[in-house]
């Protein structure tokens, strides 16, 4: 099933079977389980699957005929959100955070001065292309005035360093961002050596349980 950055859900039909070696995500997934304690939970069949995971829908009236059939808006979901500019709040205003808590792994910056953005290049998406189809090394942007403080010329190799650990990448100069910080496109294979994973830590954030993609500082040598 497919929703995204919507209020519809709707099929991923299968295009063509798989080709040659490969697999589907739902195989994949079977058998990575199958290697785990929980394995057997996860034997369940693609309409098991969907039932279970579809049930608040199915609650509220929809079937999952109707979703194999074509996209269905969910019951009850706005068109735009807040359009009333009521929220669920007690003064029911739109409330920004005014307090953070700095968590306490997070670097100095003296010690990494930049603050890494691993951000999506436009070149490919995720990690679809493989190694071969890539540049041997990631390209990195960074601020002319910081890469003349460190002695760096457009196009030189260097190592960018966390303290998680460290990896290749090329420099590019682009006076258009901010100096305290290195664009690294992200979706680079580990075993590129030139890859953003190499340099952050496996965490999930406080809130929302998601990626804390721009928690890591670095700093920036020449090889």
């Amino acid at each position: 099933m497919a929703s995204y950055g919507h209020n519809y859900v709707g099929p991923v039909n299968q295009a063509i079977p798989p080709q040659g070696e490969s697999r589907s995500d739902f195989e994949l997934f079977q058998s990575l389980a199958a290697h785990f304690p929980f394995g057997p939970d996860f034997k369940r069949s693609v309409e098991e699957w969907l039932t279970l995971l579809t049930a608040p829908l199915l609650r509220q009236g929809v079937t999952l005929e109707e979703l194999w059939a074509g996209p269905v808006r969910l019951p009850g979901a706005p068109m735009v959100p807040y359009t009333d500019r009521k929220f669920a709040t007690p003064s029911g205003k739109f409330q920004f955070m005014t307090e953070f808590n700095r968590p306490s792994c997070l670097e100095s910056k003296e010690s990494y001065p930049y603050q890494l953005m691993s951000v999506s290049s436009y070149e490919w998406l995720c990690s679809e292309m493989t190694p071969a189809e890539q540049d041997e090394l990631t390209v990195i942007r960074i601020h002319p005035k910081e890469a003349a403080k460190l002695n760096l010329a457009d196009g030189e190799t260097v190592r960018v360093i966390s303290n998680v650990g460290a990896t290749k990448a090329r420099l590019k100069l682009d006076s258009e961002q901010r100096q305290d910080t290195i664009i690294f496109p992200r979706g680079r294979w580990l075993k590129s050596g030139s890859s953003a994973n190499l340099l952050t830590r496996d965490i999930v954030s406080k809130v929302g349980n998601g990626a804390p993609y721009y928690e890591t500082r670095v700093r920036i040598e020449p090889i």
